[in-house]
């Protein structure tokens, strides 16, 4: 679904419901951020954007987006919340809008764009097809799932290296991804920086191994 279809469902279905008949299962958020920040906002000006579901399975409703403000409305002791219903629509398109509307709060940091996209690609859907329906550049789609092969030796990525870094690690030979992340975290490398010691890297690797090829002597030595 793109960007402009599902904006054009907002203010159609506007209503209040029951917090308790909103299923939040799916959309558990580990950091809730600036949590009071948002509540004390929420005092003063309330709630400047209704948060999104659709229609429910184990609940009337599913949440698409707005765990955060939720949670802000329970601390506040209010049971029930203004909402965007979009009514029956498709797993994928629930993730889409999800994503998009992650994307809008910048809450999305590159290693959960690229695990979405991974994601979305495993289920089948092409990376053109993704861009499309995200209104993304197939590059954008292509660069963080780059990034994203690192996660297979790592599970820092998301915490400790920005997009250009891992991407320019993911060019290096697999062996040595782990040696190159670990490096990069602790010195807080620039990607100019893993891209020297790559080819650096790479000049040594060459050389020895034409010292083995023309002084296989030496090494018997």
């Amino acid at each position: 679904m793109r960007d402009k279809e599902w904006k054009r469902r907002e203010g159609k279905m506007k209503k209040r419901v029951r917090i308790s008949d909103i299923d939040l299962d799916e959309n558990i958020r580990e950091e809730l951020g600036d949590i009071e920040g948002l509540i004390n906002s929420i005092k003063k000006i309330g709630l400047q954007y209704p948060i999104k579901v659709r229609t429910g399975t184990k609940k009337p409703f599913d949440l698409i987006d707005g765990y955060r403000r939720i949670q802000a409305y329970l601390k506040l002791n209010q049971h029930s919340i203004d909402v965007d219903d979009l009514g029956k629509i498709s797993d994928n398109e629930k993730d889409l809008i999800q994503f998009l509307c992650n994307e809008q709060s910048k809450y999305n940091t590159w290693y959960e764009k690229a695990k979405f996209f991974k994601s979305k690609t495993d289920e089948g859907l092409s990376q053109r097809k993704l861009a499309k329906e995200l209104n993304k550049t197939h590059g954008f789609i292509e660069q963080h799932l780059q990034a994203y092969r690192l996660s297979e030796v790592s599970s820092q990525l998301h915490k400790n290296l920005s997009l250009s870094v891992a991407r320019e690690i993911s060019f290096c030979p697999k062996q040595d991804w782990k040696m190159l992340i670990d490096y990069a975290i602790e010195t807080k490398a620039t990607k100019e920086t893993i891209r020297k010691m790559v080819q650096n890297c790479a000049m040594m690797n060459n050389k020895l191994d034409l010292i083995k090829i023309t002084h296989s002597a030496v090494h018997k030595i």
